[in-house]
């Protein structure tokens, strides 16, 4: 779904933010293969890097922790 969304103008931080959304609802180990589909959807349409520190701030201490854990593991830089 991600390479449609991409065709159809969804921004890689939006489509980033909605995956990381579903760590608070599914927990990092349901979601992880999908955080790591969605890096290699944009690897191969050509999108460098989208840094979470990018995403706004939405103010759940839970999807903060779940972003920062994630960047530990997948470092965007």
């Amino acid at each position: 779904m991600a390479p449609a969304a991409l065709r159809m103008g969804f921004e890689p931080v939006a489509l980033r933010e909605i995956v990381y959304q579903a760590v608070d609802y599914l927990g990092i180990g349901r979601v992880f293969p999908f955080i790591k589909a969605m890096n290699e959807c944009f690897e191969a349409a050509g999108i460098v890097a989208v840094i979470s520190s990018n995403l706004p701030f939405i103010g759940y201490p839970r999807t903060l922790n779940a972003l920062a854990i994630v960047d530990e593991i997948m470092p965007t830089e």
